[in-house]
């Protein structure tokens, strides 16, 4: 057991997909992860993105209409670990922070959730059957290590869903619950 709660240490909205008043990437939003390179003029509010990263984020906002759980699992591991301080976001905890109106976070999210199709995150990924993975979160947790995000995907890697995995349950008779 990590220690983190949904209630307290959690988000209070939901996945999202294409929402009114929420914004995905934006070119200084690419800057913010790739860094200046990726501006062919400008920077921040004013870069003009190079023609790969302009694709590319386009492709990633394509991709994130479908929801924003990556971001958010990523976003919440690191405010429960310290990495994100909520104070910065408006709020003294990830639980009272609003996603409309705060553009920060939404670009925090949106960054969250391009990170995925990195090939430097990808490598991260943990393959195996579940009972590897179950005893990959086990072994980390006990260990005190910063949060996972389970990412869910079809056998055929299409669609999915990403996830805050906090506890395991041992329910007896080789069974466990992972809580999320």
């Amino acid at each position: 057991d990590t220690g983190f709660r949904p209630p307290a240490d959690g988000f209070p909205f939901e996945n999202y997909g294409i929402s009114d008043g929420v914004r995905d990437l934006t070119p200084a939003a690419v800057e913010g992860l790739f860094g200046p390179e990726v501006c062919a003029s400008g920077s921040g509010a004013t870069c003009a993105l190079i023609p790969p990263a302009r694709a590319w984020m386009e492709v990633e906002n394509d991709a994130m209409r479908a929801g924003h759980c990556f971001g958010m699992a990523l976003s919440a591991s690191r405010f429960y670990g310290g990495a994100l301080r909520p104070e910065g976001f408006g709020a003294p905890s990830p639980a009272q922070l609003t996603l409309t109106g705060n553009p920060a976070l939404q670009r925090t999210i949106a960054q969250g959730s391009a990170l995925q199709d990195l090939p430097a995150i990808r490598s991260k990924a943990i393959p195996g059957t579940p009972n590897d993975i179950l005893d990959t979160l086990i072994a980390e947790m006990k260990a005190g290590k910063p949060l996972y995000v389970l990412g869910l995907y079809r056998q055929d890697g299409g669609g999915g869903h990403a996830v805050t995995p906090y506890a395991v349950e041992d329910r007896g008779d080789g069974r466990f619950a992972v809580l999320v």
